[in-house]
């Protein structure tokens, strides 16, 4: 990986020598852009906005696509109803939302906290279906055994049962 590291490092440098190019810096130019803007606290307070509108946008996708995932894994009629809307957000790109989240948000956190939830929400809803179905059916008999219904079966049986799949 470091020869790897090197010889990309390399390369890079080689295309840009003595060729001067807003479009495509040099290494020692990024390395000058990276300093002065360490200096300046703008780089980190940038870095901690992202992270912000990421873990909204991720967290808001997983509050619901978590729960919404394992109620479609266990019903029928439910997966019958939703699981159509679901993928029909899967299949349409995030780029493709850019114009609506503009008009409905503006520019700004609104609009980049929708696309990454939108992003976001259909493969951990779809994972979570899938997690739910793939378990092996005497987990939810063990739980009815023991007398988990409901929300208690959901968080005594389901979750620890799909959560490796839905964490991968």
């Amino acid at each position: 990986p470091s020869l790897t590291l090197i010889l990309l490092a390399g390369i890079w440098y080689a295309a840009t020598a003595g060729k001067p190019s807003p479009l495509f810096p040099s290494p020692a130019e990024v390395w000058a852009a990276f300093q002065k803007e360490s200096a300046t606290g703008r780089l980190w307070t940038d870095t901690v906005s992202s992270l912000y509108r990421v873990g909204v946008g991720f967290g808001l996708a997983t509050l619901i696509g978590l729960p919404l995932g394992m109620v479609l894994g266990h019903s029928l009629l439910a997966r019958q109803a939703l699981l159509p809307l679901v993928n029909f957000l899967r299949n349409i790109s995030p780029i493709a939302w850019i114009p609506f989240a503009i008009a409905w948000f503006k520019i700004g956190d609104e609009a980049v906290i929708f696309l990454i939830f939108l992003a976001a929400f259909p493969p951990i809803a779809l994972a979570t279906i899938a997690a739910v179905l793939g378990t092996p059916r005497i987990h939810f008999r063990v739980g009815r055994e023991y007398g988990l219904t409901g929300f208690a079966a959901l968080r005594g049986v389901t979750l620890p049962a799909i959560l490796p799949q839905v964490v991968t």
